[in-house]
């Protein structure tokens, strides 16, 4: 790897390489099996394990394995192989934990049948062919460049600041620093990459503040055309103030709860933007004064008495009805008075 970068850390790094023989378990030589894991699980590791590192000294990178989705469906003649990408996938959920600290994402992509030479026998066989398409949602195999652009959304525009979990924009190669209104501080949060959205027609709802206003910002930064919908309309306005993105915002007040209104919206939004091309449902609502729902049969832990603050995390109620964990702690000058009574545990 230092020979490949010159000593430098990679930015991003895609484990692919993987075999997939067809071989019954139950005649499955010990041969087969240890050259699978040794393609399949053993490469990822050794290579996500070299990039770690230097990505670590570097501040931080992205690595992306490439599972299946055969690690969480079963298939006649595909033992081993499962196995090894349900390996690849707890793997990458375990190096995600760790290496997070360090600035360094780590995600999986699974891919289903793909049209590639290692699918051949699904391309070639009709009956297997289209037993596939029968599966296949879209009528069609997935293509190479289907699970390219997967594997860029996490891979591309992406990086970790010191703060665990929050992004922060990079700029894009090729990209001009004189972007117009594009044009974005590279560490001020929000349009993480390219998507190609320049022009789409989208409508965002609940998109006045939260989440969905986060969403709003970046597709206008992205290029797109935006209707978005909230029962507000003070809330509307002073998004469409804040965000000063002229005709490219369209405020349209609207609850979505009301089968009526959202009919209307729809109408509304593809007037206003001429069509639509993406809808994003995010409205949701918490009822004002909501009290969270405290399980039966469980309470929550009280903070420990060195003053750290409580995690939550709930134990078990014990039969006199309070949290055994969170117990006073005893001391000689506080006697503990036992129940005259035995309690069963």
């Amino acid at each position: 790897m230092d020979e490949w970068f010159g000593g430098s850390a990679p930015g991003v790094l895609v484990c692919v390489a993987g075999i997939a023989p067809e071989v019954a378990f139950i005649d499955t030589p010990i041969e087969v099996f240890d050259e699978i894991f040794a393609v399949n699980v053993r490469a990822v590791f050794l290579c996500g394990q070299e990039g770690a590192r230097r990505m670590r000294l570097a501040g931080g990178g992205r690595i992306v394995n490439i599972a299946s989705t055969a690690s969480v469906q079963a298939w006649a003649m595909q033992a081993v192989y499962g196995a090894s990408k349900g390996a690849v996938a707890l793997l990458t959920k375990c190096m995600a934990i760790e290496l997070a600290a360090h600035g360094i994402t780590v995600n999986a992509v699974g891919p289903g049948t793909i049209a590639t030479p290692l699918a051949e026998h699904f391309l070639t066989d009709p009956r297997m062919h289209a037993n596939e398409l029968d599966r296949a949602p879209l009528g069609r195999l997935g293509t190479p460049e289907d699970i390219a652009a997967a594997v860029r959304f996490p891979g591309a525009g992406r990086a970790l600041d010191d703060r665990p979990g929050h992004v922060r924009r990079r700029r894009l190669p090729g990209r001009r620093a004189d972007d117009g209104a594009r044009r974005r501080d590279e560490d001020q949060p929000g349009a993480l990459m390219d998507l190609g959205l320049t022009d789409a027609r989208v409508l965002v709802s609940g998109g006045s503040y939260g989440i969905g206003r986060e969403i709003v910002r970046v597709f206008l930064a992205e290029g797109a055309r935006v209707a978005v919908a909230a029962r507000g309309q003070e809330r509307l306005d002073a998004l469409c103030a804040e965000l000063a993105a002229g005709d490219r915002l369209v405020p349209l007040a609207a609850d979505v709860g009301d089968a009526g209104q959202v009919d209307a919206l729809v109408e509304r939004a593809i007037a206003a933007l001429g069509g639509l091309d993406a809808l994003i449902a995010n409205a949701t609502r918490q009822p004002r004064g909501a009290q969270r729902r405290r399980l039966p049969g469980v309470v929550r832990r009280r903070p420990h008495a060195s003053g750290a603050p409580a995690r939550r995390r709930y134990a078990p109620v014990s039969p006199a009805g309070r949290c055994r964990s969170s117990a006073p702690h005893r001391s000689s000058a506080s006697p503990v008075t036992r129940p005259s009574t035995p309690t069963a545990r």
